[in-house]
């Protein structure tokens, strides 16, 4: 929404009108208890994702959304090349997303 909408910070007002209690909850790392199983293994593509796109809008949150997006993406970390297959096949590509937010950069500028 923020590069389609001209008036993105308005309508983000209206949409997540309690952004500290919104990143409260946006940021709580999520807790895979088995990270086999192929449904819980998708909260850590969450935790990738949450973060990515916490960069991407950190300019309208406070200074401590980029710390608790860079938690969230380490939480993962480890089951992007350690983990069970459930979730290595896949995470990678949210982690790039994210590590190329934080770069400042797009996937469709990588081309």
């Amino acid at each position: 929404m923020s590069r389609v909408l001209p008036d993105f910070p308005h309508w983000f007002d209206g949409f997540l009108p309690h952004r500290a209690e919104a990143l409260d909850f946006l940021t709580q790392i999520p807790e895979v208890l088995d990270p086999t199983d192929g449904r819980l293994a998708h909260l850590f593509g969450l935790a990738l994702t949450r973060a990515w796109m916490l960069v991407e809008l950190a300019e309208h949150f406070d200074a401590s959304v980029l710390p608790r997006a860079q938690a969230l993406a380490a939480s993962a970390q480890p089951q992007l090349v350690d983990g069970h297959f459930m979730s290595t096949h896949w995470l990678i590509t949210y982690a790039l997303r994210f590590q190329l937010a934080c770069e400042g950069k797009r996937v469709d500028e990588l081309r």
